[in-house]
């Protein structure tokens, strides 16, 4: 039997047909063998019928519509226009630092003023503690800090902000002490005032605190509570006044004609009313709040010899800051010397402080770079990194700040726009300024509005 698979039935099978052992002798030469070329179609068949099939069962993914371009509004900002408050939030914004950050200024700010109104509740709960709390409230003149959280044996802890450390040691009660810094040795020496004689603690290299002993310090320890009653109010009649006005037609008007409350306004009239009303406000009851009462404690503590250990006061206010506000946490203060305040020669250029970074400033161009402090001479070297121009200030004994000679160009921004987002779009904004020893001065935002700087950099 011969099957003919060239020739079909309408069943689909092939023909067959019934061939003699000579017909198929004279068959067999006439065969050729198939070619290289169809034996590569016979075999690639069933590849190209497997991706057929893969590509019906897993067809490919659609492609992804190209990203439209992020809209920009153009945005104009004129500095004349702007309150102090507000060029310097744009100053800080546009100098680098994170809004979070320029956020916190203005609530630390607001939360001295807080305190500022707090002295007579702080008189009550620890007697002498208002004249403290005077003291930290004043404006504090530049220069120079130190930060940081830093705890040794015999339970000491210093905790210090820009201008107090909140100290305890042994069993006393922690306090807030004024300190005030100098150099010894090439030795950061920071003394901080108690009785009954100062402390005085050296920074050392390798950032930790220490100083001799052992300390003798007068302070408090906790003795109970006291109550603090507030006077309550009695219960009053409250009268208010309503303003309010309607548009009448010349037919309405013809009722009201006469009476004082009725002005003609074009065609039609206006009508003014004033309603009255009388409410109870009912009083409050008198509160009475529990704090702790203190006794003063004479203890003798042990050789102060402290490491830095955690965050600080100044980290706690962050946080506050970003739990209110909802944004990203900042990165947590340096640990050592600081600087705080602003410092501006008649140049235009200018340097402003702040824990974690310096604003460099040229007219309007400003650019907020880390830094850290050094001891040399017995004087503080601040050294700006800024990693194209890095710059060195002294800080002399008189309070002021010597960056040498020359030109100094500040690679500052400006804001030209704001996305859909809110954040906003920056261009460069280059500025030259001659340096200068700078003395403390006003905050930058306010001169650098109008400021011009020395010689005229580039826009771009």
């Amino acid at each position: 039997m011969v099957v003919h698979p060239d020739k079909m039935r309408p069943n689909c099978f092939p023909t067959s047909t019934y061939e003699t052992r000579g017909t198929l002798k004279k068959l067999q030469p006439t065969c050729q063998q198939p070619s290289a070329k169809a034996v590569a179609r016979v075999q690639e068949a069933p590849k190209k019928d497997q991706a057929q099939y893969d590509a019906a069962v897993n067809p490919p993914a659609p492609p992804k519509p190209a990203a439209s371009a992020p809209q920009v509004t153009a945005v104009n900002i004129d500095p004349s226009a702007q309150s102090p408050s507000q060029r310097a939030a744009m100053r800080c914004i546009t100098a680098g630092r994170s809004p979070m950050l320029c956020g916190e200024n203005g609530l630390g700010k607001w939360f001295q003023g807080v305190l500022a109104n707090s002295a007579a509740l702080a008189n009550t709960v620890a007697p002498g503690s208002a004249d403290m709390l005077s003291k930290a409230t004043k404006p504090l003149p530049p220069g120079l800090e130190i930060a940081g959280n830093y705890v040794g044996e015999g339970n000491w802890c210093l905790q210090f902000d820009d201008r107090s450390a909140m100290l305890s040691c042994g069993d006393l009660d922690p306090e807030q002490r004024f300190y005030s810094i100098g150099f010894v040795n090439n030795q950061a020496a920071i003394r901080i005032e108690m009785t009954p004689k100062p402390l005085t603690v050296y920074l050392r290299p390798d950032g930790s605190l220490a100083g001799e002993g052992p300390v003798v310090v007068n302070g408090r320890v906790v003795a109970g509570s006291q109550a603090v009653t507030t006077a309550g109010t009695t219960g009053r009649m409250v009268t208010t006044q309503t303003p309010s006005s309607r548009t009448l037609t010349p037919l309405e008007a013809q009722q009201y004609a006469g009476q004082s409350n009725l002005h003609q306004d074009g065609q039609y009239y206006r009508l003014d009313t004033t309603t009255t009303q009388s409410h109870f406000e009912p009083g409050k009851p008198p509160t009475t709040t529990y704090v702790p009462s203190y006794t003063p404690k004479t203890e003798t503590c042990s050789v102060p010899n402290l490491k830095s250990a955690g965050k600080t006061q100044v980290d706690a206010l962050k946080g506050l800051t970003e739990s209110m506000l909802g944004g990203e946490s900042a990165s947590p203060t340096p640990q050592g010397l600081r600087m705080h305040g602003s410092y501006v020669p008649a140049t235009g250029f200018s340097v402003e402080f702040f824990p974690e970074s310096a604003i460099m400033g040229c007219g309007a161009a400003a650019r907020a770079y880390p830094y850290s402090i050094q001891a040399s001479a017995g004087q503080a070297v601040v050294r700006v990194s800024a990693a194209d121009h890095p710059l060195n200030m002294m800080l002399r004994s008189d309070g002021s700040l010597d960056p040498g000679s020359g030109q100094y160009e500040v690679l500052g921004r400006r804001i030209i726009g704001q996305r859909a987002d809110g954040d906003f779009v920056f261009a460069p904004l280059n500025q030259s300024c001659s340096l200068a020893v700078m003395k403390p001065g006003t905050d930058p935002a306010v001169s650098e509005a109008t400021a011009s700087p020395n010689r005229p950099g580039t826009q771009r």
